[in-house]
């Protein structure tokens, strides 16, 4: 029959719905069927379970059903496709296609309040006492008990997957000036926190879990982004485009792709590694104007980057500043080094890659500026390419388009120039 929605699994058993309107419940450690329901001529919702009652939505009704029988306990018309429904505090939650809202006692499906708050809507996210949903151009926010609107935010975009919601705070999708952003908005007010494009003009399907933000874009990646800061921290290419959330378990993502895989991303453990520093150990007659880098092979959290310092022969340490682009740190002193002298670069232990492992180790390396630095004492500009020979304190020099000059060697002053 088909399934494009996310299943649930509670007590050793799965429960799914299918495209075509029925729900099925499996056995997770055989995969034997238990039992199936037609509820509907289609269905698109994933199920909600909650005290031994599954929530789901169907073509134009929410449906509740006894978890170990599947027989129906209520039903609720809702009108014209029914979202996923969230469950809280013995209330369930769900919207439908026309762009209501829907608040209902989970025990009997006895309304509590609705809310028409236009267009087509995602599922709802509770958190906080409050209701979470998007339209095409809005996120909002409702107050759980009553449905009043408590704040919306202007997205100019619709939302792939339901607003995702941590610790105060309402991730979701906004169509902004440089494509389409993800953005964090304070849950109570509706404030932006942060907003950062990771690709281009995508669509997100958001999660969050353990302080990281994880969005299935269908540009074919996974991005993950810090929840605090909205920084990228890694990024995988998958086979197709993504339209479902990631679901995190123990530091793994899984993800479902349209390629017809599964993914199961796990993190590279290993700490990260200085692949190659600039310049070399051991380099001398290096230019005081020179800056310092080292190339890593993993993304490092620039916060940590306070261990990569410069001390010269006497151990005095060399004012400057840090940055990292593309995995390269770069020190740039702040006045240029001074001459014949060795210096010493170190990348402390405990600078640490966007995962949080340290290197573990100090890496150390040293090179010795030059006795003398070069110095232009004229330039004289030509109209291309030229060579020159000195005669008698005279420079003759011909270019690439036939003319030929006359210079003084000491100073560069033109004495004459002819075309030929």
């Amino acid at each position: 029959s088909g399934f494009q929605t996310t299943p649930a699994a509670v007590n050793g058993v799965i429960y799914v719905s299918g495209h075509y309107g029925t729900v099925y419940a499996v056995d997770e450690n055989t995969g034997r069927q238990l039992w199936s329901n037609h509820i509907d001529e289609a269905s698109s919702s994933s199920p909600a379970v909650y005290n031994g009652v599954i929530y789901v939505g169907g073509m134009g009704s929410l449906h509740a059903l006894y978890a170990d029988t599947g027989v129906e306990k209520w039903s609720y018309s809702a009108y014209k496709d029914v979202s996923s429904p969230a469950v809280a505090n013995g209330i369930v939650y769900f919207t439908n296609g026309r762009g209501d809202a829907f608040a209902a006692f989970a025990v009997n499906g006895t309304t509590l309040w609705t809310n028409h708050i236009g267009s087509s809507i995602s599922s709802p996210a509770v958190a906080g006492g409050l209701v979470f949903a998007a339209n095409d151009s809005y996120v909002f926010a409702l107050d759980a008990a009553t449905g009043q609107e408590i704040w919306c935010y202007y997205t100019g975009t619709t939302q792939v997957s339901s607003p995702a919601v941590a610790n105060g705070v309402v991730y979701a999708m906004h169509y902004g000036d440089s494509g389409t952003d993800i953005i964090a908005l304070d849950a109570s007010s509706g404030q932006v926190i942060w907003s950062k494009v990771p690709g281009q003009r995508n669509s997100y399907a958001l999660s969050v879990a353990n302080g990281r933000v994880y969005a299935g874009s269908n540009d074919h990646n996974v991005y993950v982004l810090d929840a605090s800061s909205g920084n990228q921290l890694w990024t995988y290419a998958a086979g197709d485009s993504i339209y479902s959330a990631p679901a995190i378990v123990s530091g793994t993502v899984y993800v479902g792709c349209e390629d017809g895989y599964i993914y199961a991303i796990g993190q590279n453990n290993k700490p990260p590694t200085v692949k190659v520093v600039s310049p070399v150990n051991g380099a001398v007659n290096i230019s005081t104007g020179r800056i310092i880098t080292a190339t890593f092979d993993k993304d490092i959290d620039p916060a940590t980057l306070s261990g990569f310092t410069l001390r010269d022969s006497k151990n005095v340490p060399v004012p400057g500043t840090v940055t990292i682009k593309n995995k390269v740190a770069t020190f740039t002193p702040t006045n240029p080094l001074a001459r014949n002298t060795t210096f010493t670069a170190k990348l402390a232990a405990s600078i640490s890659d966007t995962g949080g492992r340290p290197l573990g180790t100090d890496y150390v390396w040293s090179f010795t500026t030059a006795q003398l630095e070069p110095m232009v004492l004229w330039s004289y500009q030509t109209t291309g390419a030229s060579t020159s020979t000195l005669v008698g304190g005279i420079i003759y020099a011909g270019d690439s388009q036939g003319n030929v000059y006359a210079l003084f060697a000491s100073n560069g002053t033109k004495l004459w120039s002819s075309p030929i």
